[in-house]
């Protein structure tokens, strides 16, 4: 059986989680599913209850989820060595200053 939570596609079960949290009874069928359809505004516990309990999910949150925003997305280029813009990360202003800057440059 195929569960889909995308709105357009359709599965044997289709299910909506806009605007809620994943409950019980969608723990029941992603249990029985052999596959699981994700939207793609899609919560990341209901990814990660998908990946907990079903062998086949699509499409894979895991880069999402693991490298978030945008400073997520430049640790994940960096990490994988693909083209990006150059990029310096602080996790604070204090961090900013304390490395020597003092104003940002826009391109």
């Amino acid at each position: 059986m195929i569960v889909s939570y995308h709105p357009c596609f359709t599965g044997d079960r289709n299910r909506l989680c806009a605007g809620r949290k994943p409950d019980e009874s969608d723990l029941e069928l992603i249990r029985a599913a052999d596959a699981v359809i994700l939207p793609q505004g899609c919560y990341e516990s209901l990814f990660k209850l998908a990946q907990a309990h079903c062998a086949r999910i699509f499409p894979n949150y895991t880069a999402r989820f693991s490298y978030p925003g945008k400073t997520g997305q430049i640790r994940l280029f960096a990490r994988t060595r693909m083209p990006h813009p150059e990029s310096l990360c602080f996790q604070t202003m204090a961090d900013f200053r304390a490395a020597g800057h003092s104003n940002i440059d826009y391109p």
